[in-house]
């Protein structure tokens, strides 16, 4: 063989060779460990359905059935009081399903408003402003944000998420009764019901309420004296269910306030999370000297007259004797006065404060009198702490308190 045909013969049998290595593996399995391996994969795969499944049956299990077949029709003829459905009730904290609280800051039958402040789950509160007379019940307002313990009844609202008002319920309070919200969405009431069950709680009276929407039927069960009580979005996964309702109460938050520390050594105050207790038509008087009282700032027989913003200056004026009571707390005198400035200066967001017994200005015993009784927010009060975040504090007059519910 010449050594040209050598040099094919040899490239003939790389080239068969690498065909052969491109048709059987390099690593050849035994059956019995091919089958292991398809065995795993396979429930691998049935893992991963199974997964799938418990989300799904999870979801499914935190949707409540809204079954009407089980509650108790009204009478065709009978015809509902619409004052008796209004959406939220005073001294009222309802808890939803889906982590919103709501209780109603403020309430005024002459003019026929309320004010109710949302919690939705840690996050920013949410303020709505509701109307009513003979014909119906309007949300007029929404505001995402703002002071809180203020009155947007009587504050003309400089911002506000609704472009129109939204009617809830239009009388007659009876089945068929249809009308237009926001210009656009059409309402019908489609049920009375005299009473009916849900998740364990009983209702009577019952108002159904369906809104066509754009994303399809949204549905509202309104209770006599209980308001809304759910509401729903069918073709959706959105409801919202009241898990407790609990009249005659209190609402109380943690907020975060300048409490006193020490009179004689830096930092005088600090910063703590306390409980603040809000009752319907709480005036920021009233809130204030509750708070008071309730850490023992000043004694029963002291009376917060007035609190309010002039110019820049915060005022908090006191009845007589407020100085003596100050001096028993534990921190002393000095370190509640200066725990009273901040948090005030901290809620109107100011620099200046005076504090008055009956008007005149408050002569302390640890802190010289300054002129005309201004006292200007030292950092040097609050040690190494000098930031000047928007803290609110409440304090209170003596005012029948109800049951405190607290929500943290």
């Amino acid at each position: 063989m010449s050594v040209s045909s050598k040099k094919i013969f040899c490239l003939l049998i790389i080239i068969f060779t690498l065909s052969a290595c491109k048709q059987e593996p390099m690593i050849k399995l035994s059956k019995e460990n091919q089958i292991k391996i398809e065995k795993k994969q396979a429930q691998e795969e049935q893992d991963e359905v199974d997964e799938d499944t418990n989300k799904e049956h999870s979801k499914s299990a935190d949707q409540i059935t809204f079954d009407s077949k089980s509650w108790v029709k009204e009478a065709e003829d009978v015809t509902y009081n619409l004052q008796d459905f209004l959406p939220y009730k005073a001294n009222q904290v309802k808890t939803y399903s889906n982590g919103i609280i709501s209780y109603v800051d403020y309430i005024d039958q002459t003019t026929q408003q309320m004010q109710v402040r949302k919690i939705n789950n840690n996050e920013n509160d949410i303020i709505e402003l509701y109307r009513w007379n003979t014909e119906n019940i309007q949300q007029y307002g929404q505001i995402p944000v703002g002071k809180a313990h203020t009155n947007y009844l009587l504050t003309p609202l400089k911002t506000n998420q609704l472009e129109e008002s939204h009617t809830l319920l239009q009388s007659p309070i009876k089945e068929g009764t249809k009308w237009t919200s926001d210009n656009r969405m059409q309402s019908e009431i489609v049920g009375l019901y005299r009473e009916l069950s849900l998740e364990g709680h009983d209702y009577q009276k019952v108002v159904e309420v369906i809104i066509q929407m754009e994303e399809g039927e949204k549905h509202q069960l309104i209770a006599a004296d209980k308001g809304i009580i759910a509401e729903w979005q069918k073709g959706t996964d959105e409801q919202s269910l009241a898990k407790s309702i609990t009249d005659n109460v209190m609402l109380v938050t943690k907020e975060e306030v300048y409490m006193p520390r020490s009179s004689t050594e830096t930092p005088f105050i600090q910063k703590e999370n306390v409980d603040f207790a809000w009752q319907t038509n709480d005036t920021l008087v009233s809130a204030f000297q509750r708070f008071f009282y309730d850490n023992a700032w000043i004694s029963p027989a002291i009376q917060v007259i007035d609190i309010y913003e002039n110019n820049g200056i915060a005022h908090l004026n006191f009845s007589s004797g407020v100085v003596a009571t100050m001096n028993q707390h534990p921190a002393g005198e000095k370190a509640v006065a200066i725990a009273m400035m901040v948090n005030l200066a901290n809620y109107y967001s100011v620099n200046q404060v005076r504090l008055e017994v009956f008007t005149n200005g408050m002569l302390l015993n640890s802190i010289p009198y300054p002129p005309n009784g201004v006292h200007e927010i030292d950092p040097a009060w609050l040690g190494q702490d000098t930031s000047n975040d928007n803290v609110t504090t409440v304090n209170d007059k003596p005012i029948p308190d109800r049951e405190k519910l607290i929500i943290e």
